[in-house]
């Protein structure tokens, strides 16, 4: 069964050099864009305006089939 993992449960650590370089927080422009595949949503792409990028992909349950 997928999951979707809540804010709370989510810790966030500070990259080596990144409060230093002034990168984060505010300074920081962030954007997001689906990726899509014949219409259906297959990644999220993260984008930081320092040139950092990370991609999620989604894997999705396949449909089960009634008894």
């Amino acid at each position: 069964m997928p999951s979707i993992i809540k804010h709370e449960h989510v810790r966030l650590e500070h990259a080596p050099g990144g409060a230093e370089s002034g990168t984060t927080g505010a300074r920081c422009a962030k954007s997001v864009r689906l990726l899509e595949v014949e219409g259906t949503v297959r990644a999220l792409e993260l984008r930081c305006s320092c040139g950092e990028a990370t991609v999620i992909e989604l894997d999705y349950a396949e449909p089960q089939e009634p008894p």
